[in-house]
């Protein structure tokens, strides 16, 4: 009996989060459905063995916006409970920075929020597990060209393990799609089809609901 593929799903959540403004019930997303059901696109039967998602919490929006933090700890939360495989979280910040603007008349200064840290993170994991052979296949869900050098430096240094990028609807990347021409688009379907439960069983017992905001209309 042939051995299935080992494939590991990176997931850069702020290029996903953008692609989903659109239409916030996608937002409560099963991400072991999503990549699941992009095994398909391998040629050999495949298993999804692990999942890293790579984020971080708005904590600046603690007074201004307290509704958004909670529904993003509430999905963490969320995916916390998955199992076979489980998600791993990877959090790294949000840093307000100085930002000069010119206005009529002379410049002034805004403050403006950064994620820092999670597309390094994002790197560091995937040579890391690849270094453990870990895996055989890797789908980077992104579609920020700059990971084009990182997919290009992973290729020379590991020839007989396979990367793709699966680009978040909206958020095709032609850079990254030259570096892995095997890189799936993805789309509205895609995350119609990988929704989590409307009431989710924590480990400890406790019910988990998707925050309202996100729910269906036929679930309200």
């Amino acid at each position: 009996m042939t051995t299935p593929l080992r494939v590991i799903g990176l997931v850069d959540g702020f290029n996903l989060y953008h692609s989903l403004q659109d239409d916030p019930v996608h937002k409560w997303l099963d991400l072991g459905k999503l990549l699941t059901g992009l095994l398909h696109c391998y040629p050999v039967p495949a298993q999804l063995v692990d999942i890293h998602y790579f984020t971080a919490l708005p904590f600046y929006l603690q007074q201004t916006n307290p509704g958004r933090l909670s529904r993003h700890q509430i999905y963490l939360r969320a995916l916390s409970a998955r199992r076979n495989p489980s998600v791993t979280t990877h959090l790294g910040e949000i840093r307000q920075y100085q930002l000069e603007v010119a206005i009529p008349g002379g410049k002034t200064w805004t403050k403006v929020w950064r994620e820092k840290g999670t597309d390094i993170a994002l790197a560091v994991t995937l040579f890391e597990l690849a270094a453990a052979d870990s895996f055989d296949a890797a789908i980077i869900v992104s579609g920020d060209s700059d990971y084009a050098p990182l997919a290009k430096g992973f290729q020379r240094m590991h020839p007989g393990k396979d990367l793709r990028f699966a680009f978040p609807h909206r958020r095709r990347s032609n850079e990254l799609l030259r570096a892995a021409p095997s890189s799936i688009v993805l789309g509205p379907q895609h995350y119609q089809a990988s929704r989590l439960p409307e009431t989710i069983r924590l480990p400890s017992g406790k019910k988990l609901h998707c925050p309202s905001e996100w729910s269906r209309a036929d679930a309200r």
